[in-house]
């Protein structure tokens, strides 16, 4: 196959492809580029950023509800707790709508700043407080050390005699303020007896020490078991205790707590707890045994955007459509119609928007009428209003047959729409009919720090013939079966245009002939050896670089039937909507096809005869 052939190929499949995703799919920057990180809130749908020591909440449309220098900790029940940047002071909540109640004068508990079953846990003055969703402090009573609330129930210790701070207990409270009682084999257990108590596990158990020795306590059963040193050895089993007072036997260590329990005075259990007191693990002489932790559910939005990977950079796909070419530093995660990503070592919120697109026109809309090799015009993309001109522009692949003029960009943002503009030229395309033919020119845009792939503009166009060839009328000459006569090449000239760059050919398959040039819109044709009846032949009249105008003519041959009869020749110019002429279809309307019919001629008996030897044909 040779090199052109396979260049015209593989235009045919580009167009083919380019064909196949005719519909612009449009990004847009919903949260530009400008932040150090962006996350998933939890529990709530909104966006955190972060930047230079503020952090923003952002809507899922990009709309920023609320900016804090100060620190913004997760949403737990739809609230999140803003605590002082470097310290555990409370400023205030934020809603999910971006609103902030404040909050003074109190601190975060146990390093835990969330709510839990409609309450947070505040430390004010060594005393531990609720304070409610609104922010108001919650009477449950005294205490000396208070837990947040899991699975209902919030671990508690105070005193019998608060106000001496005689004998001290644990205790669990529940959200409608009442205390809970334990009992073990039916008989109520007092309690000032009660010389531990965690907080519940995920699972709803707890560890509880009465008077030295270890229970579970399961919150569905309300029941008290005992721990034992080992639970698959019947004969070595023997409940866990503790040696001396509370403070001699619990430790804690950074964000954990731990109870050394014995069975005996070699079997040593550790438990295991977390910040707020939850059971984590028991720590066997043998055997680790964990405590069920529930993850927290993660919120799923599911993204019409997935990121593709090319090389080191990342583009996007919108279903199987490519939307955006790779060249993205990183992709975090998509929810709904966006996807955050970074670029130039920023991240930022793109959003694929259905509702925008841009359009293209070329020569104002107007249809293109090739009357020569090139056409000088305008090529426009309009933009919705969301995106600005100014870092704006766009290609068009040069194979296709447009080279723009960089240096004419004209670029606007106005009240009534956005645009860019360069001057153009267009080449005509290869085999361009002279009737409306869709011609396709594949935009490559560009903005916003984005470069999507290629829109394929569909352009109406055609093959102007702005040449028409006609028959003198006189001068047609015939003698002997050889004939001579006249055509004229009428040229319909617009200011500018350049003067005749055409050549005129003569074919014909059933005879011989040869055509010469009188003037530039003269010619004088021969044909030879006619044979009786139908002889026909067409005149191409061809501009450099575009398909001929083909003109077809048919001379019909008379024989003279005697001696004293004459030869009669006529000539015709036949209808062919193919290769004829048409007219300007600005308006879009397919060019119409005007065929002209030329009257039969017959040599006048004044006229001498021409006999041209056929050995003079060149």
């Amino acid at each position: 196959m040779s090199c052109s052939n396979m260049k015209k190929k593989c235009m045919v499949i580009l167009l083919v492809q380019l064909a196949m995703c005719a519909h612009a799919q449009m990004l847009r920057w919903t949260m530009r580029p400008a932040y150090e990180k962006i996350s998933l809130a939890s529990g709530v749908p909104l966006l955190l950023s972060d930047s230079l020591g503020t952090t923003a909440l952002w809507d899922f449309n990009g709309k920023k509800l609320a900016q804090t220098t100060d620190r913004v900790h997760d949403f737990h029940e739809g609230l999140a707790v803003v605590t002082k940047r470097g310290s555990d002071d409370i400023y205030g909540v934020y809603q999910a709508d971006g609103k902030l109640f404040r909050i003074d004068n109190f601190k975060v508990a146990h390093g835990y700043p969330y709510y839990a079953d409609g309450y947070l846990l505040a430390k004010q003055n060594q005393h531990y407080f609720f304070l409610d969703k609104e922010g108001n402090k919650e009477n449950f009573g005294l205490f000396i050390n208070m837990y947040p609330f899991v699975g209902g129930l919030a671990s508690c210790f105070t005193y019998e005699d608060f106000s001496r701070l005689k004998n001290p207990y644990y205790t669990f409270i529940s959200v409608d303020k009442q205390p809970v009682v334990f009992s073990y084999k039916n008989k109520m257990v007092d309690k000032e007896d009660v010389e531990f108590l965690s907080s519940l596990s995920d699972e709803g158990k707890a560890l509880v020490i009465i008077k030295h020795k270890l229970f579970y306590y399961d919150h569905e059963t309300r029941m008290l078991s005992p721990v034992m040193t080992d639970e698959d050895d019947v004969t070595k089993r023997k409940q866990l205790y503790v040696d001396g007072h509370v403070e001699e036997f619990k430790t804690e260590n950074n964000d954990s707590i731990y109870i050394t329990a014995r069975g005996n005075k070699k079997d040593v259990v550790t438990f295991v707890f977390d910040e707020i007191c939850r059971p984590v693990k028991a720590i066997y002489p043998n055997n680790t045994i964990g405590f069920t932790t529930k993850k927290p559910v993660e919120q799923s939005f599911p993204s019409s955007l997935r990121a593709e990977k090319s090389g080191e950079r990342f583009g996007l796909k919108h279903g199987n459509d490519m939307v955006l070419y790779p060249q993205l530093e990183d992709c975090s995660f998509g929810f709904i119609d966006n996807m955050v990503v970074k670029t130039n070592g920023k991240w930022g919120l793109l959003t694929y928007d259905p509702s925008i697109d841009f359009r293209v026109r070329f020569n104002k809309g107007n249809d293109i009428a090739f009357r020569h090799r090139t056409f000088e015009t305008v090529v426009r993309v309009d933009l919705p209003s969301v995106i600005s001109s100014k870092d704006c522009q766009f290609t068009i692949d040069p194979r296709f047959g447009c080279e723009i003029d960089k240096t004419s960009i004209q670029s606007r943002d106005t009240e009534n729409g956005n645009y860019v503009q360069y001057n153009c030229i267009l080449t005509i395309p290869d085999s361009l009919p002279d009737v409306l033919t869709d011609v396709i020119y594949p935009v490559h845009l560009s903005y916003d720090g984005l470069v999507v792939p290629a829109k394929p503009v569909t352009v109406k166009a055609w093959h102007y013939k702005y040449i028409s060839v006609d028959l003198s009328g006189i001068d047609t000459e015939v003698s002997k079966g050889n004939v001579a006569f006249i055509l004229n090449v009428t040229v319909e000239k617009n200011p500018g245009d350049p003067d005749y760059p055409f050549e005129v050919a003569m074919k014909s398959s059933s005879t011989l002939y040869k055509l010469e040039k009188l003037s530039e819109c003269r010619y004088k044709c021969r044909l030879f050896s006619l044979k009786e009846g139908s002889n026909p032949f067409t005149i191409e009249v061809t501009e450099k670089g575009c398909m001929p105008s083909v003109f077809p003519f048919e001379l019909t041959y008379v024989k003279p039937s005697r001696n004293d009869a004459k030869e009669a020749v006529s000539i015709k110019k036949l209808e062919d909507a193919t290769t004829m002429g048409g007219t300007n279809a600005s308006d879009g309307q397919q060019p119409a096809i005007a065929p002209e019919v030329v009257p039969s001629l017959e040599a006048p008996a004044a006229i001498p005869l021409i006999e041209v030897p056929a050995d003079s044909i060149k």
